[in-house]
């Protein structure tokens, strides 16, 4: 199943907004970052500006993604949870944002609890999710 472009741009929306929770951008966050925006197709340039700025930009808004497909909501829970892990913080307000995530996507709270204690016992891991979506 191929993205969206609808789906695409809240994808890294979303992750933007789960970064910025913890109010401070790691260099591991930015790392993967550029990765999911550049293999979602936008500009480095954007995606450069965009993770820099995003501490200040009050233009964003908060809210949770709605995705078109429920495994695009699996695969944005699982890539929030790896990059809530990646900078060794594990913070509340990330948990949080991705648990609205779950209910407005209408996923299982069972299912996030088991990721979540997948995510945690395996610690820091590069592999995305998104990329089972892109060819």
């Amino acid at each position: 199943m191929p993205l969206t472009t609808i789906d695409k741009s809240k994808y890294f929306r979303g992750l933007l907004i789960l970064i910025r929770k913890d109010h401070k951008v790691s260099v591991e966050e930015k790392e993967l970052m550029m990765n999911v925006g550049t293999r979602l197709g936008f500009e480095k340039r954007f995606c450069e500006t965009a993770i820099n700025e995003i501490l200040e930009n009050e233009f964003i808004e908060e809210d949770a993604p709605v995705f078109s497909e429920s495994p695009v909501a699996e695969s944005f829970i699982l890539d929030g949870l790896t990059l809530a892990i990646s900078d060794s913080d594990l913070n509340p307000e990330e948990i949080e944002f991705l648990k609205a995530t779950l209910s407005k996507n209408n996923l299982a709270e069972n299912w996030f609890s088991d990721r979540l204690k997948d995510a945690i016992n395996r610690g820091k891991h590069s592999q995305l999710e998104i990329e089972k979506f892109l060819s």
